[in-house]
């Protein structure tokens, strides 16, 4: 079982740090191109991140584009 010290730093030790708007913004910039990005809520602090969604987000937003509804962000 890991400790919560390692599950930290393999979930935010390396990665940038945004405000809501500014992940949703960058997000959308990087999905613009062509990559499958969203913005997700980070579990250890009250910070957001950017990253490739799992294979269950990507059929979740699949599903949100078809039906009009907001993209951005990971509500799972």
């Amino acid at each position: 079982m890991a400790s919560k010290r390692r599950l930290r730093r393999r979930s935010c030790a390396n990665k940038k740090q945004y405000t809501r708007g500014d992940a949703i913004k960058a997000a959308k910039q990087r999905r613009a191109k062509g990559v499958w990005i969203h913005a997700y809520h980070c579990s250890f602090g009250d910070h957001w991140h950017i990253g490739h969604p799992t294979k269950q987000a990507k059929a979740t937003i699949r599903s949100r584009i078809r039906d009009g509804e907001e993209t951005d962000v990971d509500t799972t």
